[in-house]
């Protein structure tokens, strides 16, 4: 699930740590791919300090949630209807259809959320400025990343930019599956196929639009006991 989709399940929480939580580790991956964490190691240490106790639960929400929604069928049954649509206009190396496929259904999910007023974005980027970056780079260092003050620069530009505003336009989902894409291939979408996957992307939407709920419902049910 994508950052939006992973505040949904837990916007009514007022810990900002519990929030950053949820979705630092796709902000760790989007700054620096190379960098794996496994906080489940350094759990002792964590569990000692409130702030990083959040965090460290936050960040096990979002692995749960990811694995529930990785294995349900409504994940299986929507990505392989949308990679035979992103392959027909979309194939052949180095463009890999399924995972594009993946990360546009996870895109439109956070989309819905926008479109039908579900999701407090204002909330989000408020919950995440609370965070103290000391308190990130501690998590990071702590969990072996030497280089953790460089994060900073990345979360305060993502904060700041707000551009997940922008996900209620399809033309902006594309967008953001090619920008995704790249950072796997390196190799721009032709631009002609931009249009066409938007147009994918607005119908696959409007498709799905009245029956996506259930999958959030699903998940919040199996993490309560969390």
């Amino acid at each position: 699930m994508n950052f939006l989709s992973h505040f949904y399940l837990i916007q009514d929480n007022p810990d900002p740590y519990l929030v950053l939580g949820m979705v630092l580790p796709d902000m760790v991956k989007n700054h620096r791919k190379t960098w794996n964490l496994h906080p489940y190691k350094q759990a002792g240490q964590l569990e000692e300090d409130a702030v990083l106790r959040s965090i460290y639960r936050g960040w096990e929400l979002h692995l749960e949630t990811d694995r529930r929604f990785h294995s349900s069928s409504f994940f299986s049954l929507h990505s392989v209807e949308l990679r035979k649509q992103i392959a027909a206009v979309l194939s052949g190396p180095p463009f890999r259809p399924f995972f594009l496929a993946h990360i546009a259904l996870e895109l439109l999910l956070d989309s819905l959320l926008i479109i039908q007023q579900r999701v407090d974005i204002g909330k989000f980027y408020l919950r995440l400025s609370a965070c103290g970056e000391q308190d990130i780079v501690r998590f990071l260092e702590i969990n072996g990343i030497h280089e953790a003050p460089s994060f900073t620069g990345w979360f305060r530009q993502f904060t700041r930019s707000a551009y997940l505003y922008s996900y209620s336009s399809p033309g902006n989902l594309s967008h953001a599956l090619d920008s995704i894409g790249r950072r796997v291939w390196q190799v721009p979408f032709p631009e002609e196929k931009k249009g066409q996957l938007a147009v994918i992307l607005q119908a696959y939407r409007n498709e799905i639009e009245n029956d996506y709920l259930p999958i959030f419902e699903e998940i919040t049910y199996y993490l309560r006991p969390l």
